[in-house]
This record gives C-alpha cells, structure tokens and sequence, in this order.
C-alpha cells in the first residue's frame, strides 16, 4: 500500500512538472520603446530573423519592439556563456540579474554574459529587444563554461525543454465589503455640575509712542473697497535698456522646393529636424519629407544618396554612427511611403564635412544636417 501511494505521488509530481507550458512569453510592441501593446503568444524560443518581415499582424517591419519573460531551469550546476545576435538592441536578465545590456543602434552584433546557475533550479527569465530602422534579428545561444574558462562544446540555441511560461495571473477578487458597525444605544448618566464661568482674555492694546516722547493713537487700518481705482502716480519716464538676446539655436528656415531634381543637384532638408543626440524624427519634419516623396515620384528616374552630417562636439565614432543613422532613418521614412529602395542609398559622414565653424552654436546647428544629392 505505501509503495502504491509513493508511486502515485511520484506521477502526480511528474505530471505537475510537465503540465507547465513550455516556452517564453512574447509581449509584442508598435513602437522601438514599448509604446503600445498589439499581440501576446507563446515563443518556443528565442531565435528569429525578420528580414523584410513583421513579426505579426499589427505590426511593422520597422520600429517595433518585444517583452520575453518566463523561468529558465538549467539540466545542472555551471556557469553558463550566454550570447545574443541581435540588430538592434537587448537586454538580458536572468534570476533578476542583469546579464546582458547593449541598448542601442547594432546591426547583427554578438553580445555575451556570464552567470552560474544551479541545475534544476527555477530562474527569472526576462529578455528585451526592440529593432529600429531596416531589418530585426535575434538569437539566444548558451554554453557551459569549465573551470578553466573555456567552453564546453558548442553554443546552442536555448532549447524549449528548459523554459517555461510565467504562471497566468490570479483573476482579481472583490474583497468583501465590511459591514459598517452598527451604533451602541445606552443610556447616558447626567451628573448635575456647576458650569464655570468662562473669562475672556483682554490685551490691552498699548498706545504708539513718538519719538518726542507724546502718545499717539494707534492709527485705524484703512478700509479698502475692491471697487475702488487704484490712484495713478505720474513720474518722468526712466529709460530703460534691452540686453541684445542670443540667436536661437536652430531657426526654421523655410521649407526646400522640390520642383526641379536635377542631376548633380545637392540640398540640404533644412526642416528635417531630430531628437537631440538622436535618431528620432521630429513631427516637423514629416512635411517636408512628404513634398521630397511627392517629387520623388514625379520624376521615376531620380536617384538619391541621402547623407547625414553632426558637429565636432562629442565622440567622432559616436558623431559617424549618428549621422549614419539619420541619413537612414530619412531613407526608411521615403520607403514606407512608396519610394523605392532600389533608388535610395544612404552614408553617415560625422563631423568631417562641416560646412561652417564649430565654435558658436549658430554655426554649429549649420553643421547639423541631412542632405540629397541627386542623380
């Protein structure tokens, strides 16, 4: 009898383990920042390739971003590589702990971190990601690593078999109201006391005393109605002096014409403004943008190399990779509004083509830019 109830625990114990659903659950964003939720499904594991490709319906090819989260259980006690191949960004929490964090601009990098982890036990799984402009990628691999900090045999990609959804939720429940108490009726003793007479604490108010030694009254307080005007005291005029102010750090100039795209022909998109020290296009920018679409599609023939400039200020490699992000960031935007790719080409150029000083703001701001030239 006791060995048929230890083996029926022991099926019990099995089932429960393999009733948890396998997997990670995927939390799917319009947006690069987690901006709006659109979809939640269950991911078997991490390791997609969206190039030209939306993860879902709802969602585009482009700016979208994704929540994994679940429990992770080792097959035993190592320390564990684990290494991501993202375009753009991720980051990696495992037991609360932050593994991994390249939160950034990357096409198709390999990032690695390192955690011991026991076997068989259960661990907080979460993974960030977002893809910004083009295509979006991401694939997470572990390895064991010896006591000499080598790794054991080839990275692999996470198998399902060793992750496991997050438990749903508990519906909500309405706690009980508490009934309100109810009132004590009882009988009040009245005791016949003597009322003690209240006195009232005069302070005198002590007269004014002049200089030469005379009281004065004290001096009533004006009444003032609200209607009455205010008495208008007329003096010389004191001129006054206007400090000369500083010119605005960006002035909007007025919006290119796209009439004539001639051969040879360089313009800079004086209105195509950014987020500062960022890729992110400003809603101004979006009228211009759309005139140069306009154009674009009344002449067929019109190639273009779109090219970003920064100023000095700041890391040089940072400045490159900015500015090659923005020429690309206005690429993307004349593509998803019918442009085709095939006529577009887009280069960063940093701060080594200025086209004024970088010494005062003014001409700082000239430097940044994004410019076409056609062909």
């Amino acid at each position: 009898m006791k060995t048929f109830t230890l083996m029926a625990l022991l099926a019990l114990l099995v089932h429960g383990v393999n009733a948890q659903q396998q997997g990670l659950r995927g939390e799917y964003y319009d947006g690069p920042n987690f901006n709006r939720k659109v979809f939640i499904r269950n991911d078997r594991q991490i390791n997609f390739n969206w190039r030209g490709t939306s993860p879902g319906r709802g969602i585009g090819t482009e700016f979208y971003s994704i929540r994994w989260t679940g429990l992770l259980r080792p097959p035993t006690d190592a320390t564990y590589q684990f290494t991501a191949e993202v375009d753009d960004g991720i980051r990696l929490w495992v037991g609360n702990r932050t593994i991994i964090d390249a939160w950034g601009l990357h096409d198709n990098v390999t990032f690695t971190g390192k955690v011991k982890l026991r076997g068989g036990g259960l661990y907080d799984l979460r993974i960030d990601y977002y893809n910004d402009i083009l295509e979006g990628e991401i694939k997470l691999y572990w390895q064991m690593i010896g006591a000499d900090n080598t790794p054991i045999g080839p990275k692999q990609l996470i198998a399902t078999q060793y992750l496991i959804m997050p438990p749903r939720p508990k519906p909500a429940v309405a706690a009980r109201p508490t009934p309100k108490p109810q009132p004590v009726t009882t009988t009040p003793t009245v005791t016949a006391t003597t009322p003690r007479p209240t006195t009232k604490k005069l302070t005198p108010t002590k007269p004014a005393v002049s200089a030469a030694g005379k009281t004065t009254p004290p001096t009533p307080k004006p009444n003032v109605s609200p209607a009455s005007t205010p008495a208008v005291v007329t003096s010389k005029p004191i001129p006054t002096t206007t400090a000369q102010a500083d010119p605005p750090a960006v002035a909007e100039q007025p919006p290119v014409t796209f009439t004539r795209l001639e051969s040879g022909q360089t313009l800079v998109l004086q209105n195509v403004m950014f987020q500062q020290s960022s890729y992110i296009l400003l809603p101004e920018s979006y009228l211009e943008l759309n005139k140069l679409v306009q154009a674009l599609r009344s002449h067929p023939a019109v190639q273009l190399v779109i090219s970003g400039h920064t100023d000095n200020v700041g890391d040089p490699r940072l400045n490159q990779s900015l500015s090659e992000y923005r020429a690309k960031v206005v690429m993307s935007y004349l593509v998803r509004h019918g442009i085709e790719e095939s006529r577009l080409s887009a280069k960063g150029y940093g701060c080594t083509r200025p086209v004024a000083g970088n010494d005062t703001e003014s001409d700082r701001s000239k430097n940044r830019r994004v410019e076409i030239h056609v062909h």
